[in-house]
C-alpha cells in the first residue's frame, strides 16, 4: 500500500461538535484496516 500525503482521516472541530470525514475518495470512502 503506497504512503499517502493526504490524512486518511479529516478531523474539524466546531464549538461542542467534532466532525470526523473519512478521507479516501479514491476508495469511495469505504473502510480499511487503518481507519479501523
Amino acid at each position: 500500500m503506497p504512503a499517502t500525503a493526504e490524512p486518511l482521516l479529516l478531523i474539524d472541530t466546531r464549538g461542542a461538535v467534532r466532525l470526523l470525514t473519512l478521507n479516501r475518495p479514491d476508495k469511495l470512502n469505504a473502510m480499511s484496516m487503518a481507519l479501523t
